[in-house]
């Protein structure tokens, strides 16, 4: 099937390629958040706290219908307070330790180091991001591109015929 002139396209497959591009600028626009993000994380303050509180949980993990179905394991939850600008925020992070000693040297010496965000100190990150979900989007648009570019003119051939 040959595609047709653009002038002579069935509104249907108008509307299908107005949705292309619709998704299209979704795609864009989060390309471009997450570039934003990806690179001004990079520049954020580091700040190195002490855990003013660590609580130790006992998690256990049930199968159902299986015999050794059952796990059991311990979580410390790290609480941590920090100030940026005169005001105070509070952070929880959550580390899995082996045992209720382990949790007991977390107590006395645990130091949380992470980055925040000048404009938002309420939010964190333990390391940057990298690349990657920057890659994957921009690998998406191409995706939807290619796929959604030959379903239009596949649509349109087919609605002239």
């Amino acid at each position: 099937m040959e595609t047709p002139p653009l002038e002579s396209w069935h509104p249907l497959a108008w509307a299908a390629l107005a949705a292309l591009m619709l998704l299209n600028l979704y795609l864009f626009v989060l390309l471009w958040r997450r570039w934003q993000h990806f690179h001004a994380a990079r520049r954020w303050p580091r700040l190195t706290v002490r855990a003013d509180r660590v609580d130790l949980m006992r998690v256990v993990h049930a199968r159902d219908g299986l015999p050794t179905g059952t796990t059991e394991h311990h979580e410390a939850v790290l609480h941590f307070c920090y100030r940026v600008d005169g005001r105070d925020y509070h952070q929880q992070r959550v580390t899995t330790v082996a045992d209720r000693a382990s949790a007991d040297s977390l107590k006395t010496d645990a130091t949380l180091s992470f980055l925040y965000n000048p404009r938002r100190p309420q939010q964190t990150l333990e390391t940057p991001d990298g690349p990657l979900p920057l890659l994957l989007t921009a690998l998406g648009l191409l995706v939807v591109n290619g796929m959604g570019l030959g379903m239009v003119t596949q649509l349109a051939a087919f609605l002239a015929a």
